[in-house]
């Protein structure tokens, strides 16, 4: 509307200017037609929106705009392309945004979507896991390496948002050596699955909240490992200290 009566109060200076300055005189046709489309700013704005709209040929406006000169006539043409692709924008955005509504799934199905999703993922891994397994039941690094680095196992896994550089490092994260100081050379199947499941795709707030769990218990142990050796240290000086000064 603001759009609208604006352009409506310049076309209605139009029409002024041209009445005071003669430009109608001997021509009370162009006179009429300029005065009943921008005799007034309610006329202006009514024949601006019927022109935008369809509701009249905007021809005829224009033919009352160009009565006033030259300026008039131009103005009018970047109205009518203004308002059509403003207007052409508005409604598209309209049917768009109502679109995403309807095919945007609630959250019910896509729980359950999800949940399909990562069921193909588990069947695809098992699959794999399947493959590359050797006498036993187990799937060693060597072997994993080797299938890596020749086969269609990398593609496979990247699809399934594994992206694997390291396959001895892939292999200590799948399934921790007890003794924490020998790497891991082997895996079960249910290791290698459920490993993969867990490591897929990017790490999620709740993995990062973990690790930082984990790597503050770390700290306490290590300050707390720190304090009793400097302790332990402290007395055994304090002991060596003693026997050299009884000898």
């Amino acid at each position: 509307i603001l759009i609208f009566y604006v352009f409506g109060l310049i076309f209605v200076q139009g029409c002024t200017t041209a009445l005071s300055d003669g430009t109608f005189v001997g021509n009370k046709a162009a006179k009429d037609l300029a005065m009943e489309n921008f005799g007034s700013v309610e006329a202006s704005m009514l024949a601006l929106y019927m022109a935008s709209t369809g509701g009249v040929n905007w021809s005829y406006t224009y033919e009352a705009a160009s009565a006033m000169g030259f300026m008039y006539e131009a103005l009018l043409l970047f109205f009518i392309a203004f308002s059509q692709i403003a207007l052409l924008n508005i409604l598209t955005a309209l049917f768009v945004n109502k679109a995403m509504e309807v095919t945007k799934p609630d959250s019910e199905t896509a729980a359950l979507e999800l949940r399909r999703q990562e069921i193909a993922d588990y069947e695809e891994l098992n699959a794999l896991a399947l493959d590359l397994q050797q006498d036993g039941g187990f799937i060693s690094v060597e072997h994993f390496e080797r299938q890596l680095r020749n086969g269609p196992l990398s593609a496979r896994l990247s699809l399934l948002g594994l992206n694997i550089g390291d396959p001895q490092v892939f292999f200590d994260l799948l399934a921790p050596s007890t003794d924490g100081r020998t790497h891991t050379r082997r895996v079960s199947l249910s290791d290698f699955v459920e490993g993969c499941m867990r490591m897929r795709g990017d790490a999620s707030g709740v993995d990062l909240h973990g690790v930082e769990s984990q790597i503050r218990i770390v700290l306490r142990s290590i300050r707390k490992n720190q304090k009793e050796t400097t302790d332990k240290l402290a007395k055994l000086r304090e002991d060596v200290g003693k026997l050299m000064q009884g000898q």
